[in-house]
């Protein structure tokens, strides 16, 4: 079990769901932790290549998984694991 992270973004509410941590993402997607990380903040936008392989390693829509930088700009990153349950976004499984 990695350390916790903030879940704020749509990609932490995904990895909430699946009880999944940065290290698990990472292994599955081949993305670098690094830039999960990044992600997970909000403090970059995801590449088209990286939304690719996370949305499919995680088995959601990519539309789940990725924000804009006008959404970013508007998350919250003090939101908690409790707050994004809470949430009700439905994720929707990949086709």
């Amino acid at each position: 079990m990695g350390k916790p992270y903030y879940c704020h973004t749509k990609l932490g509410v995904a990895m909430v769901k699946l009880g999944w941590s940065v290290q698990d993402l990472a292994f599955e997607s081949k993305v670098n932790p690094r830039y999960i990380g990044y992600y997970l903040k909000g403090e970059k936008a995801m590449n088209p290549d990286h939304l690719r392989t996370i949305s499919d390693a995680l088995n959601v829509d990519p539309h789940n998984v990725f924000q804009t930088v006008k959404e970013m700009e508007q998350i919250s990153p003090h939101a908690d694991h409790a707050r994004a349950r809470k949430s009700g976004l439905e994720l929707q499984p990949a086709p």
